[in-house]
């Protein structure tokens, strides 16, 4: 019994030990302020900044997006089909601090598809997240929705996605698809979210994928929803597989639309509009994370931040407020590339604006306690086709 104890214990303290840990932070708790994090195990990130970030902000609103800089990653393109609504910069839903966001236009004309275009053939593994809103605008649902596709290095595959049915089919829930040419045969990744509890809000959608070897069913495809302002459950993983086989010709990834596509065919005069908002894409899970409760497994909003500076004992972010409110009161946390997470977040404090925090350790008790080192100032489903 003893020896059982004794190996559970140290296995614990191994899984703790395996945790990035965060003991400092010096910096404004504001929104766009450079903080730096102090700690250990937070690996190694190649390349500190994503490989594309953009909020918006810096746009005009009503202009076109295309073919202006993100804040990170080259100039966005566009894809249109069906009629002219290209992606355009708008105030008309703001989400927090941030005022402006991209429209999709789906009820001006026949827009289908209505999509930020960017091109990367060479991410093997892909961490991309974004903060997605739909408004139906008409009595009828569309027959399916795609949030986001990617389109391989032959112009079409291998192509794969996440969508939505309709609701009036009873098929409104989420699901991804995988297809290549021959088609891999992967069994639909359904998940609980329907678009018919999202709609009119802001939901965050995170997607992690590997590539698979050439017609081998070791890929992985996994997506969660941040249903943040829903109540219950307001994290979902969606679906989550290790074992999809990706491509079955030797093609890669290629072309990423966010946005996206929009059916208006069946039934003849849905409509819609769609707003995207933070999209941030990279090839490492590795980020930094600021949540709204005390422990990782509690979260139920998060505002992803956007580094500048990575090693394993420090990391250096740009402030992402989003829609916390305010950042004091919240929680930060660092994810290393396994997406292990410090368990417990590091509260962040109103007094610490213009300054910095440590924790420091009680020799006698063995209790942290945190510190002010500067101070203070103010139905059926099926695949969609």
């Amino acid at each position: 019994m003893i020896v059982f104890l004794l190996m559970a214990i140290l296995l614990f303290a191994q899984s703790v030990m395996a945790q990035p840990s965060i003991s400092s932070t010096s910096g404004g708790w504001s929104h766009g302020a450079s903080v730096t994090i102090s700690g250990s195990g937070f690996g190694t990130k190649a390349t500190a900044p994503p490989l594309l970030y953009d909020d918006f902000e810096s746009g005009t609103n009503g202009s076109n997006i295309k073919p202006n800089n993100p804040v990170v990653g080259t100039a966005w393109d566009d894809f249109v089909g069906g009629g002219t609504q290209v992606p355009r910069y708008s105030n008309t839903i703001s989400r927090g601090v941030s005022v402006l966001s991209s429209l999709h236009d789906f009820e001006t004309d026949g827009t289908y598809n209505s999509s930020l275009e960017y091109f990367n053939s060479t991410a093997t593994t892909v961490y991309f997240t974004f903060w997605w809103r739909h408004e139906k605008t008409s009595v009828n649902w569309r027959r399916q929705n795609k949030p986001w596709i990617q389109y391989g290095s032959n112009g079409t595959y291998p192509e794969m996605y996440t969508g939505f049915g309709s609701p009036s089919d009873t098929d409104g829930g989420i699901r991804n698809s995988i297809q290549d040419d021959p088609a891999p045969g992967n069994a639909t990744l359904y998940g609980s979210t329907n678009i018919s509890d999202i709609d009119g809000t802001w939901v965050r959608l995170e997607v992690y994928l590997v590539q698979s070897d050439v017609d081998v069913a070791n890929g992985t495809f996994c997506y969660w929803t941040y249903r943040s302002y829903l109540g219950t459950p307001s994290f979902v993983e969606e679906a989550c597989s290790t074992t999809q086989k990706m491509r079955t010709q030797d093609r890669t990834w290629n072309q990423w639309h966010f946005g996206s596509y929009f059916t208006n065919d069946d039934p003849a005069g849905a409509k819609g509009r769609v707003y995207v908002d933070d999209i941030y894409f990279d090839n490492t899970r590795a980020r930094v994370e600021i949540c709204n409760a005390s422990t990782w497994a509690a979260r139920t909003h998060c505002e992803i931040q956007r580094p500048t500076a990575w090693s394993d004992t420090e990391v250096t972010i740009v402030t992402n407020q989003g829609d916390l409110g305010a950042l004091a009161g919240d929680y930060l946390y660092v994810c290393d590339s396994d997406n292990s997470c410090n368990s417990n977040g590091f509260a962040l404090s109103a007094s610490e604006e213009g300054g910095s925090r440590s924790v420091i350790t009680s020799p006698r008790s063995g209790v942290s306690r945190s510190v002010i080192t500067a101070p203070r100032s103010g139905a059926t489903r099926s695949p969609i086709q």
